[in-house]
């Protein structure tokens, strides 16, 4: 004689299709969070590499430059767009530490909420291995790369709304981590 193994359940078409459309609706939202993780490290990368390397003297000198002093047509344009360019991003320079701990925190949040989201799409050792790849690869070498590219400052100064916003948003853990190190380590011009 036979026997079920388990108890069978007898659900309904439309039942069973809800339930369906609910596992394909998580499972897109996993892809679209790994996605935006991904995105928000590349960003915080980026912008960390682009914005905090900048120096303020040279920034200052690229403000105060004369175009008498470039020889041809192409470098007056460039001049003027990175005296722009320059004008724009001096004022967020300003407070370097506050600048520095909320690119940090963004990157933080990103790189360490990837993998579960990755962990609902895939078994555990794999999320790990394509968490750290995508991170490496597409959250930090190549916005490295573009950020700190021949067009660093109008890629810079291009994303100070994304900057001016994500200051807003962490500014209540971001300020008082500067502040202290704005007490504790003081940059060059603090001193």
């Amino acid at each position: 004689q036979g026997y079920w193994r388990s108890h069978p359940k007898c659900a309904s078409p439309e039942k069973a299709r809800r339930i369906r459309e609910a596992q394909r609706f998580w499972w897109w939202s996993n892809v679209y969070a790994a996605f935006a993780c991904v995105c928000c490290a590349a960003i915080a990368a980026g912008l960390t590499m682009g914005l905090v390397s900048l120096d303020k003297r040279e920034l200052e000198i690229i403000e105060n430059a004369s175009e008498a002093d470039c020889f041809t047509e192409e470098e007056k344009q460039k001049l003027a767009s990175n005296k722009v360019a320059a004008r724009k991003i001096l004022p967020v320079l300003h407070d370097h530490h506050l600048l520095l701990v909320t690119l940090l925190l963004l990157n933080a949040v990103a790189n360490e909420a990837l993998p579960i989201f990755l962990d609902e799409l895939m078994p555990p050792f794999f999320a790990v291995l394509v968490s750290v790849s995508f991170v490496l690869l597409c959250g930090e070498i190549i916005p490295s790369a573009i950020f700190t590219g021949p067009s660093q400052l109008t890629i810079a100064s291009s994303c100070l709304p994304v900057v001016d916003l994500l200051l807003c948003m962490f500014w209540p853990l971001a300020k008082p981590l500067a502040v202290a190190l704005d007490r504790y380590l003081p940059h060059d011009e603090q001193q």
